[in-house]
């Protein structure tokens, strides 16, 4: 999912504002041939990302209701966005194929023991899998040896990608990510490193001076081809 339910309301409410407007001026067959069929693909950014059945649809609907939905986006949005249209077939083809997955199938949130050591620990990881970037970004669990850390931050990404296959999960340790970081930095690309809406990462109590532990990202899809270099 690319954008937040409060995206989905609004725009639930801007497709029915504008099935008002088009039926009290005689056009609702208009409505349902050209605007009924749009879907909310993402809303990043100032830009939201529409889809629609095919490219004739999308010309014909932009070139006579495009300047009255854009009117009406700051109204139920409470600000203005820049919008993009975008045929469903040019959607998959922008979207990447998934990456092999970093991720250990057999730790899931069904076969992981709770107990009063880790209980909180479980409850904020279902949060953070159910609705990825809205809550505890980043999470940071913190914990003795055997508690449970990397079986949580797997059963995180094995969540997500049952939920959504398209989705690119990856799991890194902090040393990978910090190399991978300093290469960036080197090389200037650093824009590339920007991943995800939703992170969480772990870090054991031990008595030796440092502790790398396993980084889980949630990297997240876009509508738009330039934003999937680092997907």
């Amino acid at each position: 999912m690319n954008y937040t339910p409060e995206d989905k309301a609004n725009w639930d409410r801007l497709i029915r504002m504008m099935e008002d407007t088009l039926t009290h001026s005689a056009q609702r067959s208009m409505f349902i041939t050209f605007i009924k069929p749009l879907k909310l693909y993402a809303v990043t950014g100032d830009t939201i990302y529409i889809s629609g059945d095919s490219a004739f649809n999308l010309n014909h609907m932009k070139t006579r209701y495009g300047t009255m939905l854009y009117s009406m986006v700051p109204v139920v949005f409470g600000r203005k966005y820049e919008l993009e249209y975008y045929t469903e077939d040019q959607i998959e083809k922008m979207v990447p194929e998934p990456q092999q997955s970093t991720l250990n199938e057999k730790y899931t949130f069904d076969n992981f023991i709770t107990g009063a050591s880790n209980s909180f620990a479980y409850a904020a990881s279902q949060a953070v899998a159910q609705t990825p970037g809205e809550v505890y970004n980043p999470l940071f669990i913190y914990g003795g040896v055997g508690l449970g850390k990397t079986h949580l931050m797997n059963a995180i990404g094995n969540y997500i990608t049952f939920q959504n296959p398209k989705l690119n999960v990856l799991l890194m340790t902090s040393e990978a990510m910090t190399n991978e970081l300093i290469e960036g930095i080197a090389r200037k690309k650093t824009s590339e490193l920007r991943p995800s809406t939703a992170c969480t990462t772990t870090r054991s109590r031990s008595s030796s001076p440092r502790t790398d532990r396993p980084r889980s990202c949630r990297r997240s899809r876009s509508a738009c081809a330039r934003a999937l270099s680092g997907a």
